[in-house]
């Protein structure tokens, strides 16, 4: 999946420390991103350069547009992305006035293709990750890092046994693509998450 990252021109090394983590969260995640920065290039995107035109919207499958410093980029970038009925994150920095250049919106509903997130050092990849979740038919390719033991009975590992056989899943891989496709879904448990991200 092929997504672009538009983040402003600053000099303010903790916003660049923000545009670095949002694209290293979007690149562990198997994303194939593009970056267009206007300052020095990011560590693990493909840039496309200072000042460079827009990659052809219609190869893009998403668009995460960097708002805390308010340029006319960014609010192109984002009407690109809301014309195109692109999924489009805008983030921007608690207490930056990001949010001012969404005012166009005020008189209509927000459209469905867009997601507004204000957030913090410490979450900034956590909204990321949240986007990704929402994009559709991509699959979002989560890294395990909890361990959790789990005893089984001989019937269930003899099942195990029975559809990994012959093929290069693993049985610990096969129960976690099976539990991935009930959460997709799980309508409730779907109501759940958007509720506590307040979607």
């Amino acid at each position: 999946m092929k997504l672009f990252f538009y983040g402003p021109k600053t000099t303010n090394s903790s916003l660049r420390d923000g545009y670095e983590t949002i694209v290293k969260t979007l690149k562990t995640a198997g994303m194939d991103v593009l970056v267009q920065t206007d300052v020095v290039p990011i560590r693990g995107g493909q840039d496309v350069g200072a000042g460079a035109s827009a990659p052809t919207f219609d190869r893009i499958h998403g668009l995460v547009v960097e708002g805390s410093t308010a340029t006319p980029e960014v609010g192109y970038f984002l009407a690109r992305g809301l014309a195109g009925k692109k999924p489009t994150l805008y983030l921007y920095r608690k207490g930056s006035g990001g949010e001012r250049i969404l005012e166009f919106l005020q008189r209509k509903p927000e459209p469905y293709t867009l997601i507004t997130r204000a957030y913090t050092p410490s979450t900034v990849a956590e909204e990321v990750q949240h986007f990704m979740e929402h994009l559709e038919g991509g699959a979002v390719r989560e890294v395990p890092s909890i361990k959790f033991t789990l005893r089984i009975t001989p019937s269930i590992e003899r099942y195990l046994h029975y559809k990994t056989h012959n093929t290069k899943v693993s049985k610990a891989d096969f129960l976690r693509e099976y539990l991935e496709e009930l959460m997709k879904k799980d309508e409730e448990y779907l109501r759940y998450l958007r509720k506590q991200r307040g979607a």
